[in-house]
């Protein structure tokens, strides 16, 4: 089944099933381990409610599994239409777009969390994500000396503009040097 939208929860999930069978529990335990706790609140509960959603979907398999004496322990599996629809969101203009000033930045946090795309493939999304920002810093923030802003708007609104115009100037040269080092040593 073709989804339209996966919200940021599904396509973590998603991409935790596409790094190989895995279990609820290692979701949760990766979730904070790796810290994308900091920018997804995803309790146990609610990741077994959205497995279930995605199995309904067909997106994951989920089956039980006993291993030895233990009890017995649902193991999840990406499906291949799974594998689809997250590779597709993956290489979407919305989500390479995505622009919050926020902590989520789901087009990073779905290459960290998915293999499905090989180095080529993640190249040119970096690059693509860079063009948006680099767009976005031209529309959104031109360089505009601080006293011209802040004697037509205030100082709190000039203070406001800097730190945008700041952290899109700073990922743009992250993403400069993320797509030197994939194009010397590849994304792996």
């Amino acid at each position: 089944m073709k989804q339209k939208f996966l919200s940021p929860r599904e396509l973590f999930i998603l991409g935790m099933a596409a790094r190989g069978r895995t279990y609820g529990h290692r979701i949760a335990r990766n979730l904070r381990v790796s810290r994308a706790d900091l920018w997804l609140s995803l309790g146990e509960k609610h990741l077994y409610y959205i497995l279930s959603k995605l199995e309904r979907n067909g997106l994951v398999d989920v089956f039980e599994e006993r291993v030895g004496s233990r009890p017995p322990r649902k193991v999840i599996e990406l499906t291949e239409a799974g594998r689809g629809v997250l590779r597709e969101h993956l290489l979407q203009p919305p989500t390479i777009n995505s622009l919050g000033l926020s902590d989520f930045d789901p087009t990073f946090a779905m290459l960290a969390y998915s293999a499905l795309l090989d180095s080529e493939e993640t190249l040119e999304v970096l690059k693509a994500r860079r063009g948006a920002l680099g767009s976005r810093l031209e529309e959104d923030y031109p360089d505009v000396p601080a006293e011209v802003f802040a004697a037509q708007f205030g100082w709190g609104l000039q203070a406001m503009y800097d730190k945008g115009r700041r952290l899109l100037l700073t990922e743009i040269d992250w993403l400069d040097e993320l797509i030197t080092k994939v194009e010397k040593d590849g994304w792996d």
